[in-house]
């Protein structure tokens, strides 16, 4: 195993710090959502975004220790970093499409953003690393959940007329 030099352990602590600061963004938009959403078919997202909150808080607090062990500073209010434009509300109370579509660009972010802490730890610092890697496995399973569910509202959207098929082509997940 390589030694973890000064230059390794402060960007880790940034790259940490980053990532604690977008989970503790994700759970504002997530409650805020689980709240917001109405119509018909509201629930089922609500009560999955209420259930993912805990997770989400659960990645932060072990940022924060990991940050707090590498001998950085846990971030405090005035210096999370916002940037989830994607998850704001919508004035449409009814857009599921719009909040299942944030929550799986919310979450490929923090996977991507995962894998590089991963990379970088990688033979250094196997602490942070496994804290990457079980954290990447959580997101990659809550994009999935929510990815299925977003073909499941796009059909139904598409079926009621409410969306054409192109709309959905032009989509990735």
């Amino acid at each position: 195993m390589k030694p973890i030099t000064k230059e390794l352990r402060e960007k880790l602590i940034d790259l940490l710090q980053t990532a604690y600061s977008a989970e503790l963004e994700t759970v504002e938009n997530y409650l805020s959502w689980s709240i917001n959403l109405d119509g018909l078919h509201a629930q089922r997202v609500k009560d999955m975004l209420a259930a993912d909150i805990e997770d989400e808080m659960g990645h932060a607090k072990a940022l924060a220790e990991r940050i707090y062990v590498l001998g950085g500073i846990v971030p405090g209010s005035m210096q999370l970093h916002k940037n989830q434009r994607y998850l704001q509300p919508s004035p449409d109370k009814l857009d599921l499409i719009h909040v299942i579509r944030g929550v799986v660009t919310a979450e490929e972010s923090a996977i991507q953003h995962y894998r590089l802490i991963a990379e970088m730890a990688e033979g250094a610092d196997l602490p942070t690393q496994d804290l990457a890697i079980r954290l990447l496995n959580d997101e990659e399973m809550h994009r999935r959940e929510f990815a299925g569910m977003l073909r499941e509202v796009e059909d139904r959207e598409i079926a009621s007329g409410r969306m054409q098929e192109e709309e959905k082509r032009s989509l990735t997940y």
